[in-house]
């Protein structure tokens, strides 16, 4: 068994009893959004930067786009970043996460998680999965834990230029068959709101 969400592998997923498969999360006609000038800008320039580490990635490619989905939302969700999420040690779930994304907005730690974001190692996504959906379960631990009701998790692995979705209803993990980019900027960012829009339709 893993000892923490960095470790994590498929073999573990099936010792904690999730299925997991592959399946298209959202329509072909979803709406794309046009980038604002502030991300435009700040990617642009961004990219000037060396971008060979995760943390650069990290603080330059993936956190401006977090925050223009924030903005664009007028801070609907809070956005932690690297913060301690030890949920179940027994099960592995423990250790630091990348980003988390939570209904609760105005508390000091974190609460109500609603979306996982993991950043992937040496840019493969794929790679990243178990670790983002061992997130994404210790979330809906967390929740259930809490009394919060969050039918469904989000997560993504991301390397900063590649998105990869996935899904979490009950043990049922479902992964996206697509893999957004960063180049498709509106494409992303849709999908980004897309997933927004969901916890926004929840009833309270």
């Amino acid at each position: 068994m893993a000892t923490s969400y960095s470790n994590f592998t498929y073999t573990d997923l099936d010792t904690l009893l999730v299925h997991y498969e592959r399946q298209k999360l959202f329509p072909q006609a979803i709406s794309g959004l046009e980038s604002s000038n502030w991300l435009s800008e700040t990617l642009a320039m961004n990219h000037s930067y060396p971008l060979g580490t995760e943390k650069a990635k990290s603080e330059l490619l993936v956190i401006p786009i977090l925050t223009e989905i924030r903005r664009r939302n007028h801070g609907f969700f809070a956005l932690y970043s690297g913060y301690t999420f030890d949920v179940d040690a027994t099960q592995g779930l423990t250790g630091r996460s990348d980003f988390i994304l939570t209904k609760e907005r105005r508390s000091p730690i974190i609460t109500a998680p609603l979306f996982a974001v993991v950043e992937a190692k040496n840019d493969n996504v794929e790679d990243a999965v178990p670790q983002c959906i061992a997130q994404m379960l210790a979330a809906q631990i967390f929740n259930e834990r809490k009394g919060t009701t969050v039918p469904v998790i989000y997560g993504a692995a991301t390397s900063g230029f590649d998105w990869l979705f996935m899904r979490l209803s009950g043990n049922t993990a479902l992964i996206d068959t697509e893999i957004y980019q960063i180049r498709a900027l509106p494409e992303l960012l849709g999908v980004l709101q897309n997933i927004i829009d969901f916890y926004k339709n929840l009833p309270e």
